[in-house]
């Protein structure tokens, strides 16, 4: 094997390591996306029951029943607390996401310039092994 087989492996070995890290920050990336729409999908619900719980005490209020209305405000607090708590876990999970993105595009660009590198200086022998 001539030296030039041995850069070529080499290169070859690095881009595909970098192919499979890629793919891992892009799983990584879709478990993020899926949380971030787990918890919208878990505030709007909270924020649906916390407007039935409105309508319902502005009933019980006009009906005179002012002691049971204070009864669904102190639940109506939970949902508040917990729409704040969802609201709290998307900004955590945006701000993964935007890292993960970058680290993405890092990833993309370091596989891309090896298989130009690997493309360019091997086209005549080689480039077979790439397309695999």
């Amino acid at each position: 094997m001539s030296e030039r087989e041995v850069k070529y492996y080499k290169l070859l070995a690095k881009f595909y390591g970098t192919k499979e890290k890629f793919f891992d920050v892009k799983e990584d990336l879709d478990e993020l996306e899926g949380k971030k729409v787990y918890f919208k999908r878990k505030n709007a619900e909270v924020n649906k029951e916390l407007q039935e719980q409105l309508i319902k005490i502005n009933k019980l209020k006009e009906s005179g029943k002012g002691d049971k209305a204070l009864k669904e405000e102190a639940k109506l607090k939970k949902k508040e607390v917990t729409i704040a708590e969802n609201r709290s876990k998307i900004q955590s999970i945006l701000m993964k996401i935007e890292k993960k993105k970058l680290e993405f595009q890092k990833v993309r660009a370091e596989m891309e310039k090896t298989e130009a590198q690997i493309k360019t200086e091997y086209s005549d022998k080689f480039t077979e092994l790439l397309s695999e």
